[in-house]
């Protein structure tokens, strides 16, 4: 047997302690996966908007996001053709700027409506200059600025683009486009069909099914020009807005902004999803409960009512009138909540 003093010893248990520290079958803590880089998106604002209004409307967004993006905006190249009172963007007014303009006698202050466009080769300009300036890594339009965002990949995809357009845009890893329409000027329209089936940068097209403005079948008329499995899309129940209160959107967004971050080469799944009715019905639910419990209760105290009935004198008197006023306040309960059912009901 071999025993160890001293030195020897300690020198020996150490060796044993340093395997034993280094053993392969010792677990070791999770490591947490790192967070995607961050992104940098050029922000395009809306017909009758600029830089500084977009930036306000979307505040809660960006706040919600400042970990994940980077947000730049920039301005339109004219300045909008319409008058506060025809404004189609909500929130332009003084300032207001345009991504082109357009010559035909259609409705004043309503870029989707017009059928004939002017000036779109100098916003092209602004933008290729844009991308190159900042070097964003995605596009986020609102409506006249989600068209001039898809007139961009378009065009610079498209056998017309020139190589310096196709240069600035080839970084671009994604882009969000809010409430956008195919032009109805038929010269340009077919520049973003002949040059959307190029386009490789994923796309997500958001939308409302309440927007008058920029109907669904207008933005889905845009979208059909693009390759299909670069399309994702969101829908959402509200009008002509970028819809920054949702959840939904928001966690639609994130999905697709950190699978654009991370995407190696091939572009990220799409995903399609439309905001969750789960708040509309819960609240149905809660109406019908309301008013089946004020019809029991109506029920007890017209029961209570039938058996103070029988008293005599002014008790009698009293739960009369007792029974009335407490029979009113359920009738008025019982059409509250009735009222309050229909509405959700219509809502959802």
């Amino acid at each position: 047997m071999l025993v160890l003093e001293g030195q020897a010893s300690r020198a020996w248990s150490g060796v044993v302690l340093s395997l034993h520290a280094s053993s392969p079958l010792r677990p070791h803590p999770p490591v947490a996966p790192p967070a995607p880089p961050k992104l940098k998106l050029l922000c395009l604002h809306g017909y009758l908007q600029n830089a500084e209004v977009f930036r306000s409307r979307i505040g809660s967004l960006r706040k919600g996001l400042k970990s994940r993006v980077e947000f730049v905006f920039v301005d339109g190249p004219f300045e909008a053709q319409g008058l506060p009172g025809d404004e189609e963007e909500v929130g332009g007014g003084a300032g207001g700027r345009s991504w082109w303009q357009w010559t035909d006698s259609g409705p004043a202050g309503r870029p989707s409506k017009a059928a004939s466009y002017t000036g779109w080769d100098v916003a092209r300009t602004a933008l290729v200059a844009a991308l190159r300036e900042h070097q964003p890594d995605g596009l986020l339009g609102f409506s006249q600025g989600a068209t001039a965002a898809a007139l961009l990949l378009a065009d610079v995809a498209g056998e017309g683009g020139d190589s310096g357009g196709r240069e600035a845009a080839a970084r671009l890893k994604c882009a969000i486009l809010v409430a956008p329409f195919l032009p109805r000027d038929p010269t340009v329209a077919a520049r973003v069909e002949a040059g959307g089936r190029a386009v490789t940068t994923p796309l997500l097209f958001v939308g409302g099914t309440a927007d008058a403005l920029v109907p669904p079948e207008r933005t889905a008329a845009l979208s059909a020009c693009f390759p299909p499995s670069l399309i994702s899309t969101f829908t959402h129940g509200g009008a002509h807005l970028v819809p920054t209160c949702s959840g939904d959107f928001k966690a639609a967004l994130v999905a697709f902004l950190d699978a654009a971050a991370s995407a190696s080469g091939a572009p990220p799944a799409p995903i399609h999803r439309v905001a969750s009715s789960t708040s509309a019905s819960l609240s149905a639910s809660q109406s019908a409960a309301s008013l089946a419990s004020a019809d029991e209760a109506q029920a007890q105290t017209q029961a209570q009512g039938q058996a103070q009935g029988a008293g005599q004198g002014e008790t009698q008197g009293q739960a009369g009138r007792q029974e009335q006023g407490q029979g009113g306040g359920q009738a008025q309960a019982v059409e509250a909540a009735t009222a309050e059912l229909e509405r959700v009901q219509v809502a959802a």
